[in-house]
């Protein structure tokens, strides 16, 4: 979905909820300045309305069924033989929404509860207007490897809505509360849905662009077969072998948001520095990440860099996003020595290449704490996951 797109998205969901009626200058029950600057200005643009008395309601509720009937309209979801399968025991065939609730449940943009309902009258909360945003906008989703709110837990049981809520907390387009808590289950109001609007016409949040209807990634895990990169004294871990496990995990995240991904190699295999660069060459790759674990002859030297081709603004942009990314979900913001910045090189996979790219250098193998981190699969998939946000970052923030 292009720019253009997402706004013509974003009007017709407003002009739904708020209904076209006349602009006013201001609106008598909103208090707060800052708030009536924004609703006033989006009123103006003929994006939201308040009631012919003069007044916004903004602290109205949105109801289940409302924005059902939202998402429906606004997206135009087709009735499918699915929409038919869908029953809440709550909704019958005559209420209002039904179709418009089915056809949502079927597209998985709604759910119902456990017990077989809808709960169709039942207001709006935090956490659904979230999912809501992430999923009726497009929005490229990021995958948090901490929890950002005391009251949205990754673990040890995750909520059901974390991905979405670290998303539109990610791009600023809702945020939570002082006391460090997102209030989840806490009724949205006419309020908070209309600064979420300004705050998405106001902010570069921009789907994973696209090339003839795909994006392509090109994942290089770094050495293989023959050639087994670092090895690490402490522990005999070969960097080849990480490289591949890392690079896999990568690979299937990406896939996993709907990204078309080309490997240099998938298995054991060596392939040549020319080769690598031919195959993200010839696939038409929209971007090059290769992944490598570093090695220096001091067993203290720690941390994570990443490198981009010397001259390549788009390729230290890449480098930069995945570096901040990685740093976040190591957890070494703030830790010495840990974050080592980025960097360039003349690199042959970054000197080959013909599209963006960057290289990764997450961790050192020559250090024994850092082999002994590398050797587990929680370490490995937090490494994956920070490539892969800022690999998504990268993609949608990078203009078309």
């Amino acid at each position: 979905m292009r720019k253009k797109g997402l706004l013509g998205l974003i009007l017709t969901l407003s002009i739904s909820l708020f209904l076209a009626l006349p602009a006013h200058a201001s609106f008598s029950d909103v208090s707060d300045p800052n708030l009536n600057s924004i609703i006033t200005e989006l009123s103006q643009k003929g994006i939201i309305s308040g009631f012919p008395d003069g007044t916004f309601r903004p602290e109205s509720p949105l109801t289940r069924a409302q924005m059902a009937a939202l998402i429906f309209r606004a997206k135009n979801i087709p009735i499918t033989p699915a929409t038919d399968k869908m029953s809440f025991s709550d909704v019958p065939a005559d209420h209002w929404a039904s179709t418009c609730i089915k056809a949502c449940a079927a597209e998985a943009i709604v759910k119902g509860y456990p017990d077989g309902t809808f709960r169709p009258n039942q207001p709006l909360t935090r956490g659904e207007l979230a999912r809501f945003l992430q999923r009726a906008l497009g929005m490229p989703e990021y995958l948090a490897t901490r929890a950002t709110f005391k009251d949205v837990p990754l673990s040890p049981a995750k909520y059901w809505a974390f991905d979405e809520i670290e998303t539109v907390n990610h791009y600023k387009i809702m945020t939570g509360y002082d006391d460090g808590l997102f209030r989840p289950a806490q009724k949205a109001t006419r309020a908070e849905i209309a600064v979420s609007i300004y705050r998405m016409l106001n902010v570069n949040v921009k789907p994973i662009r696209e090339t003839d209807g795909r994006t392509i990634v090109a994942v290089d895990p770094g050495h293989g077969g023959s050639d087994p990169g670092a090895i690490a004294k402490s522990n005999g871990l070969q960097e080849k072998d990480v490289n591949l496990a890392v690079g896999l995990i990568v690979r299937d995240l990406l896939k996993s948001a709907g990204v078309e991904v080309v490997m240099t190699r998938s298995d054991d295999t060596f392939v040549s520095l020319s080769g690598r660069a031919d195959i993200a060459n010839n696939a038409n790759a929209d971007i090059f990440v290769s992944i490598h674990h570093n090695s220096a002859e001091s067993t203290a030297a720690v941390g994570t860099e990443v490198y981009s081709y010397p001259g390549s603004a788009d390729g230290a942009l890449l480098a930069e996003m995945i570096q901040d990314e990685l740093i976040k979900a190591f957890g070494w913001s703030g830790v010495p020595n840990k974050d080592r910045g980025t960097k360039t090189a003349n690199f042959a996979v970054l000197r080959l290449t013909s599209m963006p790219a960057a290289l990764c250098e997450p961790a050192f193998m020559s250090n024994s704490e850092e082999a002994a981190l590398l050797a587990t699969d929680e370490f490995r998939r937090k490494e994956a996951q920070g490539i892969y946000n800022g690999i998504i970052r990268y993609l949608s923030q990078k203009p078309h």
